[in-house]
C-alpha cells in the first residue's frame, strides 16, 4: 500500500492475488473533521488449465454377455466436458451402454457386451485450454458352444394318408443356433403341406398333414451356430393302406418275478389295423395310469410299467387288445415276494459224536429272495464231496458229514446271504476218539435163594468212556432203596438184594452197560429153594449159584440162551406236562406246550385234525432242552378261522408213545384270561459240581397273570452279583447262574412263583467239591508187541480242577506227528497215546504226568517186544564119515 502526500494519493497492490480473494475492496480516510469511504470490486479469475487425467484405465479382455464398467477422473480450467468413444464413435449408439458423471468422475458401464464392441474405447475431455484423450482396448471373447441334439429324429413308416409327425429335440446353447430343414439334401420351408415349428425348449417338429406316397424321402435337420454344426436325419417310409386285421400278439407276456418295491416292466408286439387299443389287468383288476404307473404304445409296442410293486400282484397279468375287427387276449405268471432279511427260525445247536458217525447239522431260515448259504468248520468252507452232502429244501438247510474225523472238532459257522441282510449261526462241534463199546468180563449167574435172605449179584464190565449201568428186575429198573443197595466203581457192579422176597425178585434179572460207543447186556434167573435141606445160616451168607442139574447147561444150550436173552428194556416215553385247551383273538398268537423226559430215541409229532402238520414260517415248533426235560412248543402267529380245531401231539419209541390232546378255538374278542396259579412245568434239578465250575439252574413256570419270581439261597432272597450270580429269565424260562462255584454256595437252592391265583415252589440242592490232586483212575499197564503193529497206551484220570495229562519216552516229552497221536475225551477223563507202525526206537520205558493247579500224578509203563519161538529153516542134512 502507498501514499503520496504531495498528491494526496493512495493505492494498494496485491502480488498473486487468489480466488479466494475476489470480492469488495474498501478504502477509508479520517481526520478530526470526520471520515470519508470509497469502494471497489476485485475479481480474480482461475488460470485456464488443460484438462488432465488423474487415474488411469486398463486394457481388458472379457467374455461375451459380461458386463464392463470404467472410471474416469478429470481436473482442467474451465470444466471440460467428457465424451466415451467406441472405435472412434460416440457411444450413444449402444443401446447396452449407460454413462453417468458424478463431481468430475465419469463412468461408463457396457451390460451384455457383444464381441461387435471390441476395439478401442476412449475418453475424452475438452475446454477452452485444450484437449485430452485416454484410451483402452477392449477385447470381446466370444462364449458359447457348438450345437447338439438331445434326441434325434427318428425313421418313420407311415400309411399313405396319415398323419406324420416327427421331431427333433435340440439341447439349450448360447449363440442359438440357425435352423435349416433339408429334404434329400434340398432346403425346404414352411408351407401347407410341410409344417415346420420351433419350441422354446427347443423342440423341433415337422408335421404332414395327410401324407402322400411322394413324401418318401430322407430328412435332415442342421442347426449351425459361431461354434459349429450338428446334424441328424431320418427316413420317412410311405406305404399303401394294407387290409384291415384284427389284433394279433407276435409276442407273449414272460413269467415275471419281482421283490416288493420294484419296478415291473413287460412289453407287447401287437399288429392289427386298425391300430388296436389295449387294457392291462392284474388279477382280473384294471390298471389305469397313475403317478406310479405308465401305459405307452410306439409303432406297435405296447408297454406297461409299474414303479413299486407290492406282494398282492402276485397272480396273473393280462393284456386285451381290440380294434373295431376284434380282439385277443394274453396273460402270464406275475409273482412278487415281500423281501425278507435273513432271519434263522432254528438255529445250530452244539453237538458231540465220535470219530466215524455220520453227523447231521440242521437250520431253518426266513429270508426273501432265498438267501445264498454257506458252511464253515473253524473258518474253512465245506464243499460238497463223496462225504460231505449239503442240502436245502423249503428253507431247511442241512449238512450230512460221513465218517467224520477229529480235525472237524471246533466252530461251526452256518452263514445266510441275500441282499436285504446277513445273518450267522454259531454252535461246537466236538468229535472225540472213537471208544471202546462195554463189554462183560465176568456176567451174572442164575441163583436160587430163600425167603428173607442176602443175594448178591455182580459184573466186571470195561468200556472206554466209563460206561453207564442200569440194573432191572422183571423188567423194571431198580435203584438205591432200603432193600436193594448198588455199588459201581471203575471195573465193577454190585447189586445186593438186602432180604429176597420171592414175590418181588423171582424172575430175570438184567444188567445194561451204556456209553457213547455202544451198549451190552447181560441177564441170569433167579429162583427160591422149596426144600429144607440148608440151614438159614447158609442161605443168609450169600445166594448159592445155582449147579443142580436141571439148572445145568451144555455149551450149545449156554450159546443158544445167550442168544434169546432178554434185551435191555427201553422204556415208552410219557409226557410230564400235557397240552392244553386253549382260546385265540384272530390276528394274535396261540402257543401249545408240552413237556417230555429228554431220552434217547424219542421223536415228537404234532397233528391237527389227525393230518401232520406242515410247518412253514406262521407255524413252527420251538424245542428246548432244560434240565434233562424237552419243552416242545407249537406255535401259531397270525391265528386265522382256519386254525381251530383239534391238536395232537405223539411222543414215541421202540418200546411205545403217548398222546394228548387239546382244542384251540378263535375268537373275535377275547375275554379276560381265567386266573391260573403258579405251576411249574419243569422242576429245578439236583447238582453236583467242582470248585470253580459254572453251574446253572434252570425252571419253567406258567400261571395267569404272569407270576412274579425270587430266588432263594438257605432260604434267604438271592440277588444279582456282578460277574458271580446272575439271575434272567426267558419266556417262562426261569436261570440263575453261579459263574464260578465256591465252597460257600452249597446249600439249597429255591425258586418261589407268586401271582394274585396263588403261590408255587420248586428246590434243588447244590454240592461243591474241593480241589484235589491229580490220581489215576487206570494207570498204563506194561505191554509186549510186535514191531510193525500198532501201540495203544492208556490211562484215564481225575481231580479238581481236571488235569492234564503230558506222556514221556524215556525222558523226552511225545507230541502229536504223523505216526504219533494222542488224544482224550472232551472231559480230559481218558488219555491215549497211539503209534501206528512201531519200530525198534518205539521199546522202553513211557510214563504219563497228570498236571492241575494242586499237583501231580505219574504213571509208567514198560513196553517190549515179544518172545519169538524159535524156527529151523534149515533141518539137518544126513552126513556119513569115516
Amino acid at each position: 500500500m502507498k501514499y503520496e502526500e504531495d498528491t494526496g494519493k493512495t493505492s494498494i497492490r496485491i502480488y498473486k492475488p487468489q480466488i479466494a480473494q475476489s470480492g469488495t475492496v474498501r478504502v477509508t480516510a479520517e481526520n478530526e473533521a470526520g471520515s470519508a469511504e470509497a469502494t471497489a470490486t476485485l475479481k480474480v479469475d482461475k488460470k485456464a488449465e488443460v484438462p488432465k487425467f488423474t487415474s488411469n484405465m486398463d486394457d481388458r479382455q472379457v467374455n461375451e454377455g459380461d458386463t464392463v464398467k470404467y472410471t474416469s477422473t478429470v481436473e482442467g480450467y474451465p470444466e471440460p466436458t467428457v465424451e466415451w468413444l467406441l472405435n472412434g464413435e460416440p457411444v450413444s449408439k449402444h443401446p447396452n451402454i449407460t454413462v453417468t458423471d458424478d463431481a468430475g468422475k465419469h463412468t461408463i458401464e457396457i451390460k451384455e457386451i457383444t464381441p461387435e464392441q471390441s476395439g478401442e474405447l476412449s475418453c475424452q475431455a475438452t475446454n477452452t485450454a485444450g484437449m485430452k484423450k485416454q484410451n483402452v482396448t477392449l477385447n470381446v471373447k466370444r462364449v458359447g458352444e457348438a450345437p447338439t441334439f438331445a434326441s434325434n429324429l427318428e425313421d418313420r413308416l407311415v400309411t399313405e394318408g396319415e398323419v406324420t409327425i416327427m421331431e427333433a429335440k435340440l439341447n439349450p446353447v448360447k449363440p442359438k443356433p440357425t435352423i435349416t430343414w433339408l429334404r434329400d439334401g434340398k432346403e425346404f420351408k414352411s408351407d401347407d403341406h410341410f409344417v415346420l415349428t420351433e419350441q422354446e425348449d427347443g423342440t423341433l417338429q415337422l408335421k404332414i398333414v395327410t401324407t402322400k406316397m411322394e413324401d418318401k424321402c430322407r430328412i435332415t435337420i442342421k442347426a449351425e451356430n459361431y461354434f459349429g454344426t450338428a446334424e441328424c436325419s431320418a427316413s420317412l417310409g410311405v406305404i399303401k393302406p394294407r387290409p384291415m386285421a384284427k389284433p394279433a400278439f407276435q409276442s407273449d407276456i414272460a413269467p415275471i418275478h419281482l421283490t416288493e418295491g420294484d419296478s415291473l416292466q413287460t412289453k407287447l408286439l401287437i399288429t392289427g389295423d386298425p391300430t388296436p387299443f389295449v387294457k392291462w389287468y392284474i388279477n382280473n383288476q384294471l390298471v389305469c395310469p397313475t403317478e406310479d404307473t405308465e401305459i405307452t404304445n410306439a409303432d406297435g409296442v405296447y408297454s406297461l410299467v409299474i414303479h413299486g410293486v407290492t406282494a398282492d400282484m402276485t397272480g396273473k397279468i393280462k393284456c386285451v387288445a381290440y380294434n373295431k375287427m376284434g380282439e385277443a387276449t394274453t396273460e402270464g405268471e406275475l409273482k412278487v415276494v415281500a423281501p425278507i432279511p435273513v432271519e434263522f427260525e432254528t438255529s445250530l445247536c452244539d453237538a458231540t459224536c465220535r470219530e466215524g458217525d455220520t453227523l447231521k447239522l440242521k437250520a431253518v431260515l426266513l429270508g426273501e429272495p432265498t438267501p445264498v448259504v454257506s458252511w464253515y468248520v473253524n473258518g474253512k468252507k465245506l464243499e460238497e464231496s463223496q462225504n460231505i452232502k449239503i442240502h436245502a429244501e423249503k428253507g431247511t438247510y442241512t449238512v450230512t458229514i460221513k465218517d467224520i474225523t477229529c480235525d472237524y472238532s471246533g466252530k461251526v459257522v452256518c452263514e445266510a446271504i441275500n441282499e436285504y441282510g446277513k445273518a450267522s449261526s454259531e454252535a461246537m462241534l466236538l468229535v472225540l476218539p472213537r471208544g471202546e463199546p462195554p463189554d462183560f468180563l465176568e456176567w451174572l449167574s442164575n441163583v436160587r435163594a430163600r425167603q428173607g435172605s442176602k443175594v448178591v449179584h455182580k459184573v466186571v464190565f470195561t468200556g472206554d468212556p466209563k460206561p453207564v449201568l442200569t440194573w432191572y428186575i422183571n423188567n423194571k429198573e431198580v435203584k438205591n432203596s432200603s432193600e436193594i443197595s448198588i455199588v459201581t466203581d471203575d471195573k465193577t457192579s454190585t447189586l445186593t438184594i438186602n432180604s429176597f422176597n420171592p414175590e418181588v425178585h423171582v424172575g430175570e434179572i438184567i444188567c445194561k452197560a451204556e456209553n457213547d460207543a455202544g451198549e451190552v447186556s447181560c441177564t441170569a434167573n433167579m429162583v427160591t429153594y422149596t426144600s429144607e435141606m440148608f440151614s438159614e445160616s447158609e442161605s443168609e451168607a450169600q445166594a448159592e449159584e445155582v449147579i443142580a442139574d436141571d439148572m445145568t447147561l451144555t455149551d450149545e444150550e449156554s450159546l443158544r440162551e445167550e442168544l434169546q436173552r432178554t434185551p435191555t428194556p427201553v422204556m415208552a416215553p410219557k409226557f410230564i406236562t400235557k397240552i392244553k385247551d386253549s382260546r385265540a383273538k384272530r390276528g394274535h398268537e396261540a402257543i401249545f406246550e408240552c413237556v417230555v423226559p429228554d431220552t434217547k430215541g424219542v421223536v415228537c409229532k404234532w397233528l391237527k385234525d389227525g393230518k401232520e402238520i406242515e410247518l412253514i414260517a406262521r407255524i413252527r415248533v420251538q424245542s428246548r432242552t432244560i434240565e434233562g426235560h424237552i419243552t416242545q412248543e407249537l406255535i401259531i402267529e397270525d391265528v386265522r378261522p382256519e386254525d381251530a380245531g383239534k391238536y395232537t401231539v405223539i411222543v414215541e419209541n421202540t418200546a411205545g408213545r403217548d398222546v394228548c390232546e387239546a382244542t384251540l378255538t378263535v375268537v373275535e374278542e377275547l375275554d379276560k384270561l381265567p386266573e391260573r396259579a403258579p405251576e411249574f412245568v419243569v422242576q429245578l434239578q439236583d447238582k453236583s459240581v467242582k470248585a470253580t465250575d459254572k453251574v446253572t439252574f434252570e425252571c419253567k413256570v406258567v400261571g395267569e397273570p404272569q407270576p412274579n419270581v425270587v430266588w432263594y439261597h438257605d432260604n434267604k432272597v438271592l440277588e444279582e452279583l456282578a460277574k458271580e450270580i446272575i439271575i434272567e429269565h426267558e419266556e417262562g424260562i426261569q436261570r440263575l447262574v453261579i459263574t464260578s462255584t465256591e465252597v460257600k454256595h452249597e446249600g439249597k437252592y429255591s425258586c418261589v412263583a407268586v401271582n394274585s391265583a396263588g403261590t408255587s415252589r420248586t428246590e434243588a440242592k447244590l454240592d461243591v467239591y474241593a480241589p484235589l490232586a491229580p490220581t489215576f483212575t487206570k494207570s498204563l499197564t506194561d505191554q509186549s508187541i510186535t514191531i510193525g503193529e500198532q501201540l495203544i497206551l492208556f490211562c484215564s484220570v481225575k481231580g479238581v480242577p481236571q488235569p492234564t495229562v503230558e506222556f514221556y519216552h524215556e525222558t523226552e516229552r511225545m507230541t502229536s506227528s504223523s505216526r504219533v497221536s494222542i488224544e482224550h475225551d472232551a472231559s480230559n477223563t481218558h488219555w491215549r497215546v497211539l503209534i501206528k507202525q512201531s519200530e525198534q526206537q518205539d521199546l522202553g520205558k513211557y510214563h504219563a504226568v497228570a498236571k492241575n493247579s494242586v499237583g501231580s500224578a505219574i504213571s509208567e509203563a514198560k513196553v517190549e517186544q515179544k518172545s519169538v519161538a524159535p524156527v529151523i529153516e534149515q533141518g539137518l542134512k544126513s552126513t556119513t564119515v569115516t
